[in-house]
Parts: structure tokens; sequence; C-alpha cells
């Protein structure tokens, strides 16, 4: 069963704030909320918190959430819904990267950088997912630098997308919809929600 749920917060409450300053308390509350699932993806919206994944404790998400407010839908139901030539509007946040070649090594991640490049890479990675890319607009783009054990900072990169796509091919947009979208899924990165167009 694919879960998918909503965690309005109070952010007038401190210590929800200290939570959302950093993505690592953030993908620890969604970690221990998700235990024995498999990868979650989550993304923050403000003051909400979308989590997709196979199996979820709702009250411990509220609980190292400053007992935020959960819905759960079973989103495997919902997308079971598409259908190909359905238009839907979508967001995601992601981190776009190339591989520069290196001889005799591996390649080399690099950030696309250029906001033309950046949505030439979403509409590669949507027509991955079956589907055709509709206007798109880059909404913003963040850089965090956080501490890791095993390195003194790590970098996550965030470019927030907002648009419409049209469904060519349901099945693959379903295992998209399932699995992400790209890297950095960890700290909130790669999570592709679809809605219908209302209106």
């Amino acid at each position: 069963m694919l879960i998918h749920a909503t965690a309005t917060m109070n952010t007038d409450r401190f210590d929800v704030r200290r939570t959302l300053a950093s993505r690592e308390r953030i993908h620890a509350a969604v970690m221990a909320a998700a235990d024995g699932s498999a990868r979650p993806l989550w993304r923050l919206d403000g003051d909400r918190l979308h989590v997709v994944c196979d199996r979820l404790a709702p009250d411990r998400l509220s609980a190292r959430l400053g007992g935020a407010v959960v819905r759960v839908e079973d989103y495997g139901r919902r997308i079971a819904a598409i259908d190909a030539g359905m238009t839907l509007s979508f967001a995601l946040e992601a981190d776009p990267t190339r591989t520069v070649a290196r001889p005799g090594r591996r390649g080399l991640r690099v950030p696309v950088t250029d906001p033309e490049a950046r949505l030439r890479w979403l509409s590669d990675r949507l027509a991955d997912a079956g589907c055709r890319a509709g206007r798109t607009l880059i909404v913003s783009e963040t850089t965090d630098r956080f501490v890791k054990p095993d390195r003194s900072v790590a970098i996550r990169r965030a470019v927030r997308y907002r648009g419409r796509l049209t469904v060519l091919d349901p099945d693959r947009l379903r295992a998209t919809l399932a699995a992400g979208v790209g890297g950095g899924k960890a700290y909130g990165n790669g999570l592709l929600t679809v809605a219908p167009i209302r209106g």
C-alpha cells in the first residue's frame, strides 16, 4: 500500500521552527515514522510536510513534529485513477545534475545551473516518467550546507518546479510517483506530486 501523508505544523511553536530549520531533523522525523518502509520520499511546502512511503506511523510523525495534524490517504488508490491523455498539475523539488566524464574514473555529477537547462532536465525526467511537460515554472532554488559524520560539509541543492504535464504512459508515471525523481531524496528532493486541474 502506498501512503501519502500531509503533516500540517504549528510554526508558532519554537520546537517546530527548530525542526523546520534543519533538513537533518526533518529527515530523522520522517525515518522514525516510516520505520521499516522502503526509502520514503518527502517535501516541505511551507508549514506542510508531504510524505510518500509504503509504511507510516502517523502518531509518531505527529509527535516528532510538535503535534502536527497528520492526514493520511491511500495514495495507491488515487494514482490508480491516472489515465493516458490526462493533463495534471505537478509539484517537484529536485536536484538537477548532469554527469561529466572523467577518463579512467567514474563520472562526476555536477549541478545544472542554467535556468533553461534546468527546464530541459525536468522535461527529460518527465519524459522518462511517461509524461510530456507543459507550462513549467521554476519557483525557487535553495542551497543548504550541513555537517555530516563522514565529511565536514554536505551540500543540498534544490530547485522547486510547478507546472502541468500530460500523461502518456500511466504505469511509468505511477512508478515515478512511488520512486521519486533525481538525487538527494533523503533530504527532501525528488517527491513528484500530481493533482487534477480544477476550473
